[in-house]
């Protein structure tokens, strides 16, 4: 009794004057959190032992390669991917540094924190590539504009950790590796295991602390995290529509890269220990899924079936004039 009356004392006090946070500091707090949250620590750790610095590492790629080296016809496919990887950085940033404020646990601050240094590295180094690669950076179309101000702009941390660490990051380590794979443009390529290292990191950052989240949310915030999910995903769809030509120019399978993008989230989403409100592809959604993009855009060496075609042209079209009226209207 005088424990929960302790409690309730603690939280009015709390509720009156928010700071300083004086648990953060009680012996009993920081024991519980930190077998709780010690990988969360371990993640700041590793952010610091294993920073590289972005001017040094990309004025050293291009002295080693000669300059950027890359088909003329593959330069703008190229800028207006990565131009959507560059606002995502930024966007990033502002996100991780949002959530090193207001995540309750020391430790998840520290991770947060670190995430944040990490994405201000990103954000300079590929802004320096882009620049490097020639002409203005493209802005970016009006879908992914939307897809990350909804990120930047909710006050939800489920719907931030769940946006940005493990959708959005997830996507990014997946154009990562495979333009590293395809050796697109040798600079670059040599540059994105880097990134994908430290993505790695901040996707350990939703896994681990998510769940935490998660289980504080009432029925109707599971409702809303749906929801958050599903606009996400129409927003996506657009962008990749919109794309397909310029990952067809650069030659990515975008039924390779769609695939590996999925299951990354899968993995990530099953090693949560909770999943209260996110959408798994699990059966008979993986396979419906999975059937849908082999329409759509059939693996390598298939062709896609007339009628596919028709409704591929016509979404492509329907994207384009959206992105066209919706950024004159903007």
């Amino acid at each position: 009794m005088l424990k929960e009356i302790h409690a309730l004392g603690e939280s009015a006090r709390s509720a009156l004057f928010p700071f300083p946070p004086y648990r953060l500091g009680s012996a009993d707090f920081i024991d519980e959190a930190r077998e709780k949250f010690a990988k969360l620590e371990r993640l700041y750790h590793l952010a610091q032992s294993r920073s590289w610095n972005g001017k040094e590492v990309l004025a050293d790629l291009l002295k080693r390669h000669g300059g950027i080296q890359v088909e003329p016809h593959q330069r703008g496919p190229l800028a207006r991917v990565f131009s959507i990887i560059l606002w995502g950085e930024l966007a990033a940033w502002i996100i991780s540094a949002d959530l090193a404020e207001r995540l309750d646990d020391v430790e998840a601050k520290m991770a947060a924190t670190s995430q944040a240094f990490d994405e201000a590295r990103h954000f300079n180094t590929l802004r320096d590539y882009l620049l490097e690669l020639g002409g203005e950076i493209p802005r970016l179309d009006v879908y992914s504009a939307m897809l990350l101000r909804m990120l930047i702009d909710t006050r939800s941390l489920p719907h931030k950790l769940l946006g940005m660490q493990l959708l959005a990051e997830t996507i990014a380590i997946d154009v990562f590796r495979t333009v590293a794979e395809r050796r697109i443009e040798p600079v670059l390529s040599d540059l994105l295991p880097l990134f994908e290292r430290d993505e790695s990191r901040h996707v350990g950052l939703g896994v681990l602390y998510l769940p935490e989240e998660l289980r504080r949310l009432s029925r109707l915030g599971v409702v809303n995290l749906y929801a958050f999910q599903a606009r996400i995903l129409a927003l996506t769809s657009m962008t990749l529509a919109l794309l397909a030509p310029d990952f067809e120019a650069l030659g990515i399978d975008s039924n390779q890269i769609a695939r590996r993008g999925l299951k990354l989230q899968k993995d990530a989403v099953e090693q949560m220990e909770e999943r209260r409100g996110v959408l798994t592809l699990s059966a008979p959604a993986e396979w419906i899924t999975f059937q849908t993009l082999d329409f759509f855009f059939p693996p390598k060496g298939e062709r896609r079936s007339p009628i596919a075609e028709v409704l591929t042209t016509t979404g492509r079209t329907v994207a384009q004039a959206g992105d066209w009226a919706l950024s004159w209207a903007a």
